[in-house]
């Protein structure tokens, strides 16, 4: 795994930028209908950019990575399935899809400060393991690019999570979000050999008591660091993602915060911001405007200044949400809860149909009209 900057991420985009016209031309010749594509894929991609432009990326089994919540690029039908994400199609919006996490499970052995699923953890699971291929089966045939398995904590249903991904093609990327509980070497082997491509270690804080303490276990620090370790000896992507609670949003906060992730050498950090659900339900525990500040500071001196470029890339979800939009609610990316029902993402959490066998294209376009909550409310 290397984290590349300056030049050669430069050269590399500008090559795959030049393969995208020539794409666009063949397909579309050079009239109204080449320019009017090529205008919502550079909106797409703004998404995902600061400064419409990007400054790192990582290089990992001769893949190329620019954040945690994007395929290897390119990936399968690239530039294909970028027209479908960028074009927002009213006839499928499946395929408009970029990401889609699934509730794999409500089992878990923690029951952490800010967990979105506190109301329902550990009671009898719902979606069997037909069910679960099913889903998987359903968004890979939408071309949906990455598929995410959270919870609860996934790794309790672990043979039911390697038959799903043994049952899968590979045209997607699969990551799963964990604890770290339970991810021993000889499991992080097993999962990179049917098919998983990384795994999102939640990580709350720097200091090992403070994290245990957020967890509410006090081997908690210790399981996610063996994790990230485990997971990186069996060649799997990693990321630390943190909640950034009121108390920890500092600078002196995240700056330490991302250099034990650079001593970890995970090469992706995910910033998270605490809702109102959950375990939080009915707290004031969203950030103020002062703390959006620090933390939009960070996330781009971060990836951009060049005294950083070896640090991990920074991905910050709530920053594009406020400058651009929100990617979620339909528009990119829904949330498949643990009944198996369609969601605008985990913590905007009203439901719709079920998602195997309910009124899917028209609850995506329910979502797409009816937005981000939190957004909402301002």
């Amino acid at each position: 795994m290397k984290i590349v900057s300056g030049f050669s991420v430069k050269f590399f985009f500008f090559k795959l930028n030049l393969r995208l016209l020539f794409f666009l031309i063949f397909k579309y010749g050079l009239g109204s209908r080449f320019k009017v594509k090529k205008k919502e894929i550079q909106r797409f991609k703004e998404q995902f950019t600061i400064d419409k432009s990007f400054y790192k990326y990582v290089k990992h089994n001769n893949q190329v990575y620019i954040n945690c919540n994007i395929p290897a690029i390119p990936f399968s039908n690239f530039f294909e399935r970028i027209l479908n994400l960028a074009t927002l199609s009213q006839d499928n919006p499946l395929s408009n899809l970029a990401i889609v996490q699934i509730g794999f499970t409500k089992k878990c052995p923690l029951n952490c400060e800010h967990c979105y699923e506190g109301k329902i953890l550990n009671q009898p699971e719902v979606l069997t393991l037909e069910e679960h291929k099913q889903i998987v089966a359903k968004l890979q045939k939408n071309g949906v690019p990455m598929i995410q398995f959270g919870g609860g904590e996934p790794l309790n249903r672990f043979n039911d999570l390697i038959e799903v991904l043994k049952s899968a093609d590979k045209s997607s990327d699969f990551w799963i979000y964990s604890s770290g509980y339970g991810l021993t070497i000889e499991k992080a082997n097993q999962l990179k050999k049917v098919g998983l491509t990384g795994v999102s270690v939640s990580l709350d804080h720097y200091l090992e008591a403070e994290h245990n303490k957020f967890r509410r276990n006090d081997k908690s620090f210790k399981f996610a660091i063996e994790a990230i370790k485990n997971a990186q000896n069996a060649g799997l992507l990693t990321t630390m993602t943190i909640c950034v609670t009121k108390s920890f949003c500092s600078l002196e906060n995240l700056a330490a915060y991302h250099q034990l992730a650079l001593e970890l050498k995970v090469p992706f950090v995910q910033l998270m911001e605490p809702r109102a659900t959950g375990n939080y339900e009915g707290q004031n525990v969203q950030l103020n405007p002062e703390q959006f500040k620090i933390m939009e500071d960070f996330y781009i001196s971060r990836n951009t200044e060049k005294q950083f470029k070896h640090f991990p890339i920074i991905q910050y979800t709530g920053y594009q949400q406020r400058v651009k939009s929100c990617g979620g609610a339909g528009k990119r990316y829904i949330y498949i809860d643990t009944d198996g029902y369609t969601m605008a993402c985990p913590f905007c959490q009203s439901r719709k149909s079920h998602f195997l066998n309910g009124t899917l294209l028209e609850d995506i376009k329910s979502l797409k009209g009816e937005g981000c909550e939190l957004l909402n409310k301002k």
